[in-house]
């Protein structure tokens, strides 16, 4: 393990005349020397009070530099113990689509779920219409699921399918089996394509961060995900709740064409 502390003392050195905040020397600096491979995971990292008394800066510059840090995933603190370097972040492609059990298991990561709710419902006005169902009438297949990659709770997300494409769905036991594949091998449903929208949020909700294993109002994402057949019919429309410590999103446009879009998403797990 790294002594973090003897190396900040023995090597880093703050440019107080640089157009570069002091802050920002200081988390520039712990993330290079992560990257180089100086501090690996689980390494302690040094204490703001240890910065401020090596290099002789205010708490308020050091505390931004290290709020910094954990906004990006960089390092975690733990209760009682101190601050970490955390796991790098997971990255992967998902080419407009995203199905979480495959595109898990091809990171050489456990996906689980835990299922909140499976159930067949008459859907609200707003249901129906994510779903652009002709009558309101219809029934509504809902799945709710917390999604886990390696045990750790990633998302809370609410699955909505017109309920005349896979009836008898409800029977199916998800924590086992994968939506994604049960639509395809049993129901032959594959989409042609999504359409995704990524909000900010602070996940105020009690029952979710409990869910999520998350404190209640801290950061995450609301991704709303509407799958289409290739006759341009909705085959699903997914709600997600997602923990903005495990995940982050990376948009690539090449050319400005619509059909280069591609679109990532990453775990600090």
């Amino acid at each position: 393990m790294t002594d973090i502390f003897q190396h900040f003392k023995d090597n880093f050195i703050l440019n107080y005349t640089s157009d570069v905040p002091l802050y920002k020397q200081i988390e520039n600096y712990i993330v290079a020397q992560i990257r180089l491979g100086t501090f690996k995971e689980g390494d302690k990292m040094i204490s703001e009070n240890e910065i401020c008394q090596l290099f002789d800066i205010s708490r308020t510059t050091v505390r931004q530099a290290m709020n910094g840090l954990f906004e990006k995933g960089v390092i975690v603190r733990i209760r009682g113990k101190g601050t970490f370097v955390a796991k790098e972040k997971i990255q992967f492609n998902i080419n407009n689509l995203f199905h979480f059990t495959p595109s898990i298991m091809a990171l050489g990561l456990e996906p689980s779920s835990i299922i909140v709710g499976c159930e067949v419902i008459t859907p609200s006005e707003e249901i129906a219409e994510k779903l652009k169902l002709l009558d309101e009438t219809q029934k509504v297949f809902k799945l709710t699921r917390v999604r886990k990659a390696d045990d750790v709770p990633v998302s809370l997300d609410t699955v909505y399918m017109p309920y005349y494409l896979c009836q008898g769905i409800e029977k199916m036991n998800f924590e086992h089996r994968s939506l994604f594949n049960v639509q395809e091998k049993i129901y032959q449903l594959t989409p042609k394509y999504a359409n995704a929208n990524i909000e900010a949020i602070l996940i105020d909700d009690r029952i979710t961060a409990d869910l999520l294993e998350y404190p209640q109002n801290s950061a995450g994402f609301h991704i709303s995900l509407t799958y289409y057949l290739e006759d341009g019919s909705i085959m699903e429309y997914t709600d997600s709740i997602t923990r903005a410590d495990k995940c982050s999103f990376k948009l690539t446009i090449n050319n400005g064409k619509k059909e280069d879009l591609s679109f990532s998403k990453s775990f600090n797990l």
